[in-house]
């Protein structure tokens, strides 16, 4: 007769697994299978508080002890056994306790995980915590995140901890509510101080049963991705869906502040910075000794100093700042280096397309030809390029004051040097009052012919007729832009009307390239600036640094200023760096594999969506309670728009139209997938619903009516209820 061995000294009275301060011996003896469950030892006696790994059929408690398993699964996930433990001689004090990290598998392969209990030190907190997150939370390419953190437990442990009630994965203090970390991760949901992910399948429709946590969404099979609980010996694994379908949809009415922002690090677009106004201030004192040029301090940090431009400095003093800079940058080795390090720092940015712009007559005093010029800097993002994969491009800068002889050596340059992929576009830069865009027409006619991309500096120092000059060369972007507000009605902080420019400004979706920071420093607040406004108004407008070094700001910092200052959502956000990157000088299949990325790094779903009915149908419908336009039969789906988007398809396709209403949808109760693709005409992505969208999902009705010249604004009714 076999003789069985006694059971051991320090099981845990609850779950049956206690603690392990080393390896588990009796690892070895238990065969782990594919489906990640594990065989109970034969030779070890049975203990009735024990979960059966295989989830074979048991007595009725079966479903109490899978419970068990869950609710005591925090001793499993790194947390301490406080219970009381077998003990032979009726119990002995607790043994010094380990932790027992979590390991992240490798996703959907279960066969390669070791039933060994492995003992990792736990990582600092307050070091690489975003990459943390990142490697193991976030939508990103698993090529792209560092396997140390990849295989990262310790946000697993929160995660799964969160899933069995403590969404902290630890213990608040005394007195003290604790709400769960709001992370835009898959499929998350808070209910009360917990956070749930489902459908959970049987073992988690069990675990919602037992814990008493109700769904959140009216129907939680949808808009909800799966979880699959491993128990595997002592590991509790929350994986996430292979899909990303369907993501994380905020409720409405929750403040986007207690939510953890995306844009700490969403990727960022820059189209517009200038690349003597990003150079560091050590940099502009190794190049300007090297030339001989005296500079107005001797230490890198003095020097900044008095290179940042302040609030009311006149502007001539403003421009002696690139005066300085510019002297240091008159040779080849200087542009290269200059270039090099301006890519590196956008790249520690989180900036995944970069478009430098300067002048090549600038760095011209020495010598060098602007053909030379373009080379130079050509050859610093080709080194930059292969050390941190950004991949910049290169404007090339004409200034106002030159004659149009000058504009058109720099344009033939650019032209030429096209052939090499590093320059896409040129650009009309420099004082505005007195120098109208117009004067280099033919050179930015003979631009774009040749398949330049162009944008135009105006509306940063003088007013909307600047701009107007500035539509009549045909710019895809303009630089700035800011001061069309000047040519629009402003009531109770909304554009309730455009004026000529404004109206011929939208109609020509000409990209705004806006840089809160160097308008503030030309007197305009961050506070006050209307880019919001803009945007609600229709107009297509982007967050850009401009000159990163003199203005002392980054392309993160000018988001995080309009989040903060401006109140804008991480949504809002989205749309301005997925419209930078349609905007974007490319081809167009490199243009298309921008705005993927951005969108897949932003992530962001809409929770509320506006669709634009014909009043008639819309009302023959809410009484059958599923709506189907008319448009239906010809597109096959149902086109959506967020609410930046509305205007877009309005004035393009309705314009005029006084029998619209806009039907405010909730997207949690959307019966079918959205698909987000591209719209006609454009490379910005709309949400398309596949299928007949029912009565129930939407929310609000309200008149679109048309202001009295036939085109749209966004009504104050439809702003308020879609960001309630």
């Amino acid at each position: 007769m076999q003789r069985r061995r006694a059971p051991p000294r320090n099981l845990c009275l609850r779950c049956g697994v206690g603690r392990r301060s080393t390896r588990c011996r009796s690892s070895a003896r238990r065969p782990s299978s594919r489906s990640g469950s594990l065989s109970v030892d034969e030779r070890r006696p049975p203990n009735p508080h024990r979960p059966r790994w295989r989830f074979e059929p048991r007595p009725a408690d079966a479903g109490r002890a899978v419970l068990r398993s869950l609710q005591h699964g925090r001793h499993h996930l790194g947390c301490y056994c406080r219970h009381r433990l077998v003990d032979q001689g009726g119990g002995r004090p607790p043994q010094p306790r380990s932790r027992h990290r979590l390991v992240a598998p490798e996703r959907h392969d279960l066969s390669a995980r070791s039933s060994r209990c492995h003992h990792r030190r736990r990582p600092r907190a307050h070091r690489f915590r975003h990459q943390y997150r990142g490697g193991v939370l976030r939508h990103r390419l698993r090529d792209e995140v560092p396997d140390r953190h990849r295989r990262g437990g310790h946000h697993r442990h929160r995660q799964a901890a969160a899933l069995l009630g403590d969404p902290q994965g630890g213990s608040a203090p005394a007195g003290t509510a604790r709400r769960p970390s709001l992370h835009p991760d898959d499929g998350q949901r808070v209910v009360g101080d917990r956070v749930l992910r489902g459908p959970l399948g049987d073992l988690g429709c069990l675990a919602v049963q037992q814990l008493g946590i109700q769904p959140v969404l009216p129907r939680p099979e949808r808009h909800q991705l799966r979880v699959r609980v491993h128990l595997h010996h002592r590991h509790v694994d929350v994986c996430r869906s292979q899909t990303r379908a369907h993501r994380e949809l905020p409720r409405p009415g929750e403040d986007a502040r207690e939510r953890r922002s995306l844009v700490t690090h969403g990727p960022l677009v820059v189209l517009h910075d200038h690349l003597d106004g990003g150079v560091r201030p050590s940099t502009v004192l190794d190049l300007c000794h090297a030339a001989g040029v005296a500079t107005p301090a001797d230490d890198a940090t003095a020097l900044g100093e008095w290179m940042t431009i302040t609030p009311g400095m006149k502007l001539v003093d403003a421009f002696s700042r690139f005066d300085l800079v510019n002297a240091g940058l008159q040779t080849a080795d200087a542009l290269r280096r200059v270039a090099l390090e301006g890519v590196e720092d956008l790249a520690a940015d989180g900036v995944i397309h970069a478009e430098f712009r300067f002048a090549p007559l600038l760095h011209s005093a020495a010598g060098m030809t602007p053909a030379e010029v373009i080379a130079a800097v050509s050859a610093g993002l080709d080194e930059a390029h292969r050390a941190s994969g950004l991949d910049a491009r290169i404007i090339a800068v004409m200034m106002r004051n030159q004659p149009l002889d000058i504009s058109m050596q720099v344009v033939e340059a650019a032209i030429a040097a096209a052939a090499g992929g590093r320059v896409v576009g040129v650009d009309v830069a420099g004082i505005e009052p007195g120098f109208p865009a117009e004067l280099h027409r033919p050179a930015v006619e003979r631009a774009a012919e040749a398949g330049l991309g162009v944008t135009i500096h105006a509306g940063e120092m003088d007013g909307p007729h600047q701009i107007a000059s500035a539509l009549t060369c045909e710019p895809s972007r303009i630089g700035h832009g800011w001061r069309i507000i000047d040519d629009c009605t402003v009531e109770n902080g909304r554009i309730v009307a455009l004026g000529d420019t404004a109206a011929a400004l939208r109609a020509s979706d000409a990209h705004l390239e806006v840089c809160l920071t160097s308008n503030d420093c030309l007197g305009q607040p961050v506070a006050e600036h209307p880019v919001r406004m803009l945007a609600d108004a229709g107009f297509r407008v982007g967050l850009n640094p401009d000159d990163r070094t003199i203005t002392t700001t980054t392309s993160r910092r000018e988001f995080e200023l309009a989040r903060n200052l401006l109140g804008m959502t991480d949504a809002e956000l989205a749309v301005m760096s997925e419209r930078a990157a349609v905007a974007a000088f490319l081809p167009d299949i490199g243009r298309a594999a921008l705005v993927d990325r951005v969108r897949s790094g932003w992530d962001i779903a809409v929770p509320r969506l506006v669709h634009l009915a014909e009043r008639e149908v819309w009302a023959s419908c809410r009484t059958s309670g599923v709506y189907l336009p008319t448009e239906f039969a010809r597109d096959g789906f149902i086109h959506l728009s967020g609410l930046h988007q509305v205007l877009t398809p309005a004035n393009r396709f309705y314009a005029g139209r006084r029998d619209l209403v806009a039907l405010v949808v909730d997207a949690h109760l959307i019966s079918n997938a959205l698909v987000w693709e591209p719209g006609t005409g454009t490379q910005e992505h709309f949400p398309h619903l596949y299928g007949a969208l029912g009565t129930d999902a939407v929310l609000a009705e309200i008149a679109f009516p048309p202001e009295t010249d036939g085109s749209f604004l966004l009504p104050p009714d439809l702003v308020k209820v879609v960001r309630c």
